[in-house]
């Protein structure tokens, strides 16, 4: 079984995630973490908050291209409601912008507090403030159709400003559901597994410098399939290029005639294996198994 996921560095592209902070403090922190993980998966991270409505370009760090601000108007939101049609066209010029700086996809951080904000006019005629996408009080992104190349999206929230039954309704329209302080913890959790049809290890969670000695630790003891090693990592939703150049060098250290297979290798596993030329290095399966 996969183990939850803990951190916000390992919300991936297709994900809908939930944050919830208290204070500036974290706030700040968050979107700091964005623009690392940003940086760290090759992608472009645009925020959604009312800063920029301000005139501020916010407090994340924006290096060549790789961080942008939007206003929510800007963005297709207007009296706490979401004019879907306008965020897809955002959504998809600003794909298209990544891949021209060679980028590999796109994190669409919103401040939901800023969003849902009603305007004097809709709260004098009788909807309460904070309302939202209708009755339910749901995340108005829930509904947001599906893109080829879809982003991660993930929403931050005050608890501070938003009301308790906002709050928890917008929390059960999320998938994944994460705390401000653990989830800027940079010490993932990494669940390593037996497997047997053929024999391996499955890789379950996030794997980065902090954890690297636990799969050294779990490769050195690995059952072998024949001559091949077999590592299932369909599951292993973040992995850093020393983690993958662990891997590499496993690989290398091989016997002649024998094989690490990588099975379901996601696409920041990938792109590393790739970028750094160490793909022809390992056998890459599709599938996973088990």
């Amino acid at each position: 079984m996969s183990e939850p996921l803990t951190t916000a560095f390992g919300v991936a592209r297709g994900d809908h995630a939930w944050i919830r902070y208290a204070g500036e403090d974290e706030r700040r922190e968050l979107r700091a973490a964005q623009v690392l993980t940003a940086a760290e998966r090759g992608e472009r991270v645009v925020f959604v908050h009312a800063g920029a409505r301000r005139g501020r370009p916010g407090d994340a760090p924006v290096e060549g291209g790789q961080a942008t601000v939007i206003a929510p108007r800007d963005a297709g939101f207007a009296a706490g409601r979401l004019d879907a049609r306008r965020l897809m066209d955002v959504l998809e010029q600003q794909i298209a912008h990544a891949a021209r700086l060679g980028l590999r996809g796109l994190r669409l951080c919103v401040e939901l507090a800023d969003v849902l904000q009603e305007t004097p006019d809709v709260a004098e005629h009788g909807r309460a403030r904070g309302e939202g996408n209708g009755p339910t009080g749901g995340c108005p992104l829930a509904a947001l159709p599906a893109l080829p190349r879809p982003p991660a999206i993930i929403c931050h929230g005050d608890r501070a400003r938003l009301p308790g039954p906002r709050l928890r309704a917008l929390e059960r329209r999320h998938a994944l559901v994460l705390e401000a302080e653990p989830a800027l913890t940079r010490g993932p959790q990494l669940c390593v597994l037996p497997v047997h049809g053929p024999a391996g290890l499955r890789l379950v969670g996030e794997l980065d410098g902090s954890n690297i000695g636990v799969l050294a630790r779990a490769l050195e003891t690995a059952p072998l399939d024949g001559r091949d090693l077999h590592l299932d990592v369909r599951e292993l939703r973040h992995a850093d290029v020393a983690a993958v150049r662990l891997l590499v060098r496993v690989a290398a250290a091989m016997p002649d005639g024998h094989r690490l297979v990588l099975h379901a290798p996601g696409p920041v596993v990938s792109a590393v294996l790739r970028h750094f030329g160490w793909a022809g290095r390992l056998v890459l399966e599709e599938g996973g198994w088990g």
